[in-house]
């Protein structure tokens, strides 16, 4: 069913309970829910106020909101409409039956899966469990590589094996859930989520994570730092980022870690710095968290990201293979006019088109996404025809 009458809504639960407080979410999309002229209603999952509503919109993953998912499917009488809204990410679409199926078993392989006395006794019995656990990890690891297809194992070949258990537990906890007809909108914030979902006949849209002040804004500051790294150096990307450290060192370039700074903090620097680097941790998609920071703040990106940088333009940031980001950070330190006329675009498609009030209100008031008008979704997964 297409919704092409939908009236506005009054009144809207929101649930962000599976993200720390310090990240700012729930700030977020309250205020600009309240832009819109919602009434917001704060809930944790399970919340049975939120039957009230008209709208329950829950972001995050599905796998964190089992409480809601319980109380919908037994739910007889009129309810909100749910909109999931995917904020993690999951496989890479395109993989074989046999390839997830040792996704199935990575995602397995972990003791939360356990009940709880078998989690409490076999921590009792085996101290360093978590040791074997990563051992095992690391193997069905390497023979899911194998099971991949020669541009998968490209996309792959950097990536940990703690991320890969992240993303099969996400997809395959979203294959199952999203399919049982509790969400009536499910929504990804990346492409390839997108597609993921849509090959397990999941109706799934696109709609970007939008733009808030608080994920950064313009502040009148010297641009004293010449080179911005934010975000954790774990496994491969520690690799990665050390060697374009080592080759900026030989032209005289020096790179500011900041790890664990977030709002007015994380501002301060962004607007301090003159290029912010991203190194994706997936070889299959572009989470722009990191950024919707850094553009509003007037930095320009520079990404190892070598797809289409959708919802961005060509001209918003710069994409280079990691080997030729010490060419293309001195360049654009050396042309400052070059730099700062990228990095305007950039700021002003962010706080305008891309703003988190406009990602909203086309999805809540217009019921549209990225990729089209939005089909309701329906019992047992399938796509509406």
């Amino acid at each position: 069913m297409i919704f092409s009458d939908f009236k506005k809504t009054q009144r809207i639960g929101l649930c962000t309970s599976g993200y720390p407080d310090r990240l700012g979410l729930q700030k977020m999309f309250a205020d600009s829910l309240h832009q819109l002229g919602f009434e917001v209603l704060l809930c944790a999952d399970g919340d049975q106020r939120a039957l009230t509503t008209d709208i329950l919109l829950l972001i995050g993953c599905s796998n964190w909101f089992s409480g809601y998912e319980k109380l919908l499917l037994r739910c007889q009488q009129e309810r909100p409409d749910v909109f999931l809204w995917q904020f993690e990410p999951f496989p890479m679409p395109g993989l074989s039956e046999k390839s997830l199926g040792i996704g199935k078993k990575i995602w397995k392989c972990d003791f939360e899966q356990l009940s709880l006395f078998w989690n409490r006794l076999t921590k009792r019995l085996v101290p360093n469990r978590h040791i074997l656990r990563d051992l095992y990890r690391k193997f069905l690891c390497r023979q899911l590589r194998k099971s991949l297809s020669p541009v998968q194992q490209q996309a792959y070949s950097d990536v940990s094996s703690r991320d890969i258990f992240k993303t099969m537990r996400e997809g395959i906890e979203a294959m199952h859930r999203c399919g049982s007809g509790w969400c009536d909108y499910v929504i990804a914030s990346t492409p390839p989520r997108v597609e993921f979902l849509r090959e397990k006949k999941i109706a799934s849209f696109y709609a970007p994570t939008g733009w808030h002040p608080e994920w950064g804004q313009p502040l009148d500051r010297p641009r004293d730092i010449d080179v911005l790294f934010i975000g954790g150096l774990e496994g491969p990307r520690k690799r990665q980022f050390q060697e374009v450290r080592n080759q900026l060192s030989e032209k005289g370039i020096d790179i500011f870690v900041a790890q664990g700074y977030y709002g007015r903090e994380r501002t301060d620097l962004l607007n301090r710095s003159k290029i912010v680097l991203d190194l994706d941790r997936l070889g299959w998609e572009l989470p722009i968290m990191r950024l919707v920071a850094a553009m509003p703040c007037g930095a320009l990106v520079i990404t190892n990201w070598m797809g289409d940088p959708m919802p961005f333009l060509n001209d918003h940031l710069i994409q280079r293979r990691l080997e030729d980001f010490p060419e293309a950070v001195a360049y654009y330190l050396e042309h400052e006019r070059q730099r700062q006329m990228i990095a305007e675009r950039a700021q002003d498609f962010v706080m305008g088109e891309l703003s988190l009030v406009n990602v909203l209100r086309r999805l809540l008031v217009e019921r549209k996404s990225w990729d089209g008008v939005l089909l309701k979704n329906v019992r047992d997964g399938m796509l509406p025809t």
